[in-house]
C-alpha cells in the first residue's frame, strides 16, 4: 500500500498549490474538492480517542460519542461520501468499540443536543410535575426525551477500528490504492503526527506562508469577500500574535522524516527544485502533466503584496520585527513575472 499524503497549511498559507501540484503526477490521486477532517478537527477522531481512552469519566464518553456522529456525518462527509455513506462507516466503526448500549437520558445532555424550544418545553413539564405532583409527567417527560446512549471505556482496539474506518471512508471516496493517496488538510499544521495512527503509512506537507503577505492577503483581500473570519487582523499586534499561536509546534517535530516543512513562495521562486523535493518526499515520478495545474506565474499575484501596499508600511515593519524569524528571503530568488490577478484557493477553481 502506498504512502497517505496530507496537504496541511495554517489558513490560507498556500498548501493548496502543493495539491495543484500532485495533481499533475500520474502516479498520485488528490481528493481536495472538500477538506478530510475527520480525524483533526473538534469532535473527530482524535477528540473521541481522548474521551474514551484518557478522559474516561463518567458520561462524557457518551456525549463525545453523539458529538462525533454528528461531526463525521456533517457538510464534510456529504462532500467526499455523501451522507447516507457516511453514516454507515460510522455505525460501523462504533460499533466496534461502544461496550454498552441503553435507554436513557445523561445529564448536561439537553445543553449538547436539544433545541432551545424542546429545553424550554422540558423544564416546564419538570416544574408542572414538581409542584402538582403529576406522577404521569415525569414518565411522560423521560419517555419523550430518552435515546439509546452508548458507552466505551479505553476499547482495546480503538486504534485498529479507527484505522479501518479511515480506510472504509478512502475506499468510498474510490481511493486507488495502488497510487499515492493525497489528501487535504487531514492533519494540523503545527503538530500532524497527533492524527498519524489513524492512517496507513502517513506522511505531512506542511506549507507556510510569508506573514506580510499573509496579513494583506487577509486583511485587504478575504475580508472584503466576506471570508477570513477566522483570522485575526483588525490590527497588526492581534494578527501577530495570532499568526504565533497557530504555528506553536512541539519540539522537534522539524526533525522528523515523515513531515515535510516548506514555504509556498518556493513552488513560485524555485520551481524545478522545489518539484524535485516535494516528489522525492512524496515518492512520485510521473509528472505527466507539468504545467497543467499549478502555473508559478499565476501564483506570482499572491506573493509580495507588501511591496503593492504603502499605506501599511508601518504594519509591514512590526511585522518584519517580530516574527522575523518567519520572513522568506524573496532576495535569494530572482523575481519572475506575473501573470493574472490575486485569487483566493487551488488554481484549478480559479479557471
Amino acid at each position: 500500500m502506498n504512502s497517505i499524503v496530507g496537504i496541511c497549511g495554517y489558513m490560507s498559507s498556500g498548501s493548496s498549490a502543493v495539491t495543484d501540484l500532485l495533481k499533475e503526477f500520474g502516479d498520485a490521486n488528490v481528493f481536495d474538492n472538500c477538506e478530510f477532517v475527520f480525524a483533526c478537527f473538534p469532535d473527530g477522531l482524535e477528540d473521541l480517542d481522548w474521551h474514551l481512552n484518557v478522559k474516561c469519566g463518567k458520561h462524557y464518553g457518551s456525549l463525545a460519542i453523539q458529538r462525533f456522529r454528528r461531526r463525521v456525518t456533517d457538510r464534510w462527509a456529504r462532500h467526499l461520501v455523501g451522507k447516507n455513506v457516511a453514516k454507515a462507516l460510522c455505525d460501523q466503526f462504533l460499533a466496534e468499540i461502544v461496550q454498552v448500549k441503553w435507554k436513557g437520558y445523561l445529564m448536561h445532555e439537553g445543553g449538547y443536543f436539544s433545541s432551545a424550544v424542546r429545553r424550554y418545553v422540558r423544564g416546564i413539564v419538570w416544574r408542572l410535575s414538581s409542584h402538582l405532583k403529576l406522577s404521569r409527567l415525569p414518565k411522560l417527560y423521560f419517555k419523550i426525551m430518552c435515546r439509546e446512549e452508548e458507552l466505551a471505556t479505553r476499547p482495546s482496539n480503538f486504534d485498529t477500528a479507527a484505522k479501518e474506518y479511515v480506510d472504509s471512508l478512502l475506499d468510498a471516496m474510490g481511493c486507488d490504492r495502488s497510487k499515492l493517496t493525497v489528501l487535504d488538510q487531514p492533519f494540523n499544521g503545527n503538530n500532524p503526527v497527533t492524527c498519524f495512527k489513524y492512517f496507513g503509512n502517513p506522511k505531512a506537507v506542511v506549507v507556510d506562508r510569508d506573514p506580510r503577505d499573509c496579513y494583506l492577503f487577509y486583511k485587504l483581500y478575504l475580508r472584503s469577500k466576506g471570508i477570513g473570519l477566522q483570522m485575526a487582523v483588525d490590527t497588526v499586534d492581534e494578527f501577530i500574535a495570532w499568526y504565533k499561536a497557530v504555528r506553536n509546534e512541539p519540539d522537534g517535530l522539524r526533525e522528523r522524516g515523515d513531515i515535510l516543512f516548506m514555504n509556498f513562495e518556493e513552488l513560485i521562486y524555485d520551481y524545478e527544485n522545489t518539484v524535485r523535493k516535494v516528489a522525492d518526499f512524496c515518492g512520485v515520478e510521473q509528472h505527466i502533466r507539468k504545467g497543467e495545474f499549478f502555473k508559478p506565474r499565476w501564483s506570482r499575484n499572491n506573493s509580495q503584496l507588501f511591496k503593492n501596499y504603502e499605506s501599511h508600511d508601518e504594519d509591514i515593519a512590526k511585522i518584519e520585527k517580530q516574527l522575523h524569524e518567519y520572513l522568506f528571503p524573496f532576495e535569494r530568488y530572482p523575481d519572475i513575472e506575473a501573470e493574472g490577478e490575486m485569487f483566493y484557493g487551488s488554481q484549478t477553481r480559479r479557471r
